[in-house]
C-alpha cells in the first residue's frame, strides 16, 4: 500500500508513488522505468508531469536517466544523507568530530608559486596537504572526497607522516578560539572520472563543492584551506539568519 501525499503537486505524487514502488521491490536494480509515454497514459498527466516525476525520482539517486536508453534502476534504497546545521564556527567544527575523516594521502609541499595561486595567499612556509573521504557512522558510502592544505611550523619526519594519529593531531589543533574568521563558498559541480570512481558514483554526477578558508584570530594568516566534493542527495547545508537589530 502507497502513502501519498495528495497535498503535493501532480509529479511529486508520482514521484513518490514510483519512489516507493522501487524501494518495495516491484522495480529491480537494472530494470527500466515506465517511459514518460506509458506514464502518460497511466496516469492522464502531461508529458511535463510524466517528465518531473522521473527527474523527481532521479534526483533521489534510485534511477539513472541516458538519453536513448531510459530510465534504470540502480538502487532500491534511498542513498544515506548527512545534514549540517551551521551557526557559528562551533556549529562547522563539530561537523569533523560526528564524522569519520579516511586519509588516502598525505605530503609535506613547500610553497611553490602554483600553490601559492591555488591558495590565493602567498605566506611562506611549509603545507601539509591531505586528501581523503569523509564518512558518517553508519554509511555504506563515503559522504564526500576533501583535499585540505594545512600550513604547519614543523614538519614531523617521513615516519610519523604515515601515521593517522599525527595528522590528526595538526588538524584537531585548528580550534575555534583560534580561528578570527572562515571565508566559505559553496558552487555546483559535477564529478569527473577519478572522483566519481573515488566516490562510488558514476561520471558526470552533480555534485555540490565547498570551499572554506580558516584565518587565524590574531594574525593575517591562513591556517588550514579545506575543499570538498558532496554527490547529490548524499548532503543537506542549512543555516538560520536573524533579522539585524538596530
Amino acid at each position: 500500500m502507497t502513502n501519498i501525499n495528495l497535498s503535493q503537486p501532480k509529479y511529486r505524487q508520482i514521484g513518490e508513488q514510483l519512489q516507493q514502488q522501487i524501494c518495495a521491490g516491484r522495480y529491480h536494480i537494472g530494470v527500466l522505468l515506465p517511459t514518460e509515454k506509458q506514464l502518460c497514459e497511466t496516469y492522464q498527466i502531461s508529458r511535463h508531469t510524466a517528465r518531473e516525476a522521473l527527474r523527481y525520482v532521479e534526483q533521489l539517486g534510485l534511477v539513472e536517466k541516458r538519453q536513448g536508453s531510459g530510465t534504470r534502476v540502480i538502487s532500491n534504497e534511498l542513498p544515506e544523507k548527512a545534514s549540517q546545521h551551521v551557526n557559528s564556527v562551533e556549529d562547522l567544527l563539530s561537523f569533523g568530530n560526528n564524522t569519520r575523516f579516511e586519509i588516502i594521502q598525505a605530503k609535506y609541499l613547500p610553497l611553490t608559486s602554483d600553490i601559492a595561486n591555488q591558495l590565493n595567499q602567498a605566506m611562506p612556509g611549509v603545507y601539509l596537504h591531505i586528501t581523503g573521504l569523509r564518512w558518517s557512522s553508519d554509511s555504506q558510502q563515503p559522504l564526500c572526497y576533501s583535499t585540505l592544505y594545512l600550513r604547519v611550523d614543523k614538519p614531523s619526519d617521513k615516519q610519523n607522516i604515515a601515521k593517522d594519529q599525527a595528522i590528526y593531531a595538526l588538524i584537531e589543533a585548528v580550534k575555534p578560539e583560534h580561528i578570527g574568521s572562515i571565508e566559505q563558498h559553496i558552487s555546483a559541480t559535477s564529478l569527473d572520472n577519478d572522483m566519481a570512481h573515488i566516490l562510488d558514483c558514476r561520471t558526470g554526477l552533480p555534485a555540490l563543492q565547498i570551499s572554506r578558508r580558516y584565518q587565524h584570530q590574531n594574525e593575517q594568516a591562513i591556517i588550514l584551506i579545506a575543499t570538498s566534493f558532496y554527490p547529490q542527495q548524499r548532503f543537506v547545508h542549512s543555516s538560520v539568519l536573524y533579522p539585524s537589530k538596530d
